[in-house]
């Protein structure tokens, strides 16, 4: 797509100029293959610096080309992720969160990436100071419609997911999944968090593309940061 929108290093760079390139989120992949893989927790917190290392250094690269503005999201919360919670249903209830059902240790490896990212991405937005690096958060906003899903619109049970095909609370079968004969899904996604156990629905990414162009999720807005 890009080879066919521009000519030419000046106007490849006139190009990555006035474009907004949004780098991820990435990290959330790497860990979910690293535990089905076997590998534990404290294991998987020994990758999170190179993870971090080669997302800035993808973001670097675009800036080298003449990015101006790169939006750097970081990941959401594992521990609330439906299709984890699935896995994890004999798990002791002192491994979840009271106030919202998330696993603590998933969500601990979560903030974990999110704050060796934000750091990093500050030590980035310092190098190259010409250049609009945006912080995206997808943490806070899945925390906010877990805690609060009223507030959002969403139901009173936001860890269940629309498509489904399971007798667990959270709806979720990782052997019959979403779009397999058989498998329903809701009447109303709109009313729910999560489709399928590990994809957001669209009303719920609707409320994050809203907190990252004009806030609160994302640092500094993205509309903030754009050329008029």
């Amino acid at each position: 797509m890009f080879l066919a929108s521009c000519i030419g290093i000046t106007e490849c760079q006139e190009y990555f100029r006035t474009s907004l390139f949004i780098v991820g989120e990435f990290g959330a992949n790497d860990y979910a293959f690293m535990m089905f893989g076997g590998k534990t927790l404290e294991q998987i917190h020994g990758y999170v610096p190179m993870v971090i290392e080669t997302i800035c250094a993808a973001a670097e690269s675009l800036i080298k080309q003449g990015a101006k503005t790169v939006v750097v999201p970081g990941i959401w919360p594992d521990g609330c992720t439906p299709a984890n919670l699935a896995q994890n249903t004999s798990r002791p209830i002192e491994d979840y969160e009271p106030e919202t059902g998330c696993l603590k240790d998933l969500n601990d490896l979560s903030r974990y990436h999110n704050s060796k990212l934000l750091k990093a991405v500050k030590k980035l937005q310092q190098k190259y100071s010409h250049v609009r690096l945006i912080n995206a958060d997808y943490y806070q906003p899945i925390m906010d419609f877990v805690r609060t899903p009223h507030s959002f619109g969403f139901i009173d049970t936001p860890l269940r997911v629309c498509c489904g095909n399971a007798t667990n609370q959270y709806n979720v079968n990782l052997t019959e999944v979403c779009a397999m004969p058989g498998v329903g899904s809701c009447e109303n996604p709109l009313e729910y968090v999560n489709w399928d156990g590990v994809h957001l629905t669209e009303a719920a990414y609707h409320h994050i593309a809203q907190g990252w162009l004009t806030g609160p999720y994302a640092e500094p807005p993205i509309l903030n940061s754009v050329d008029n």
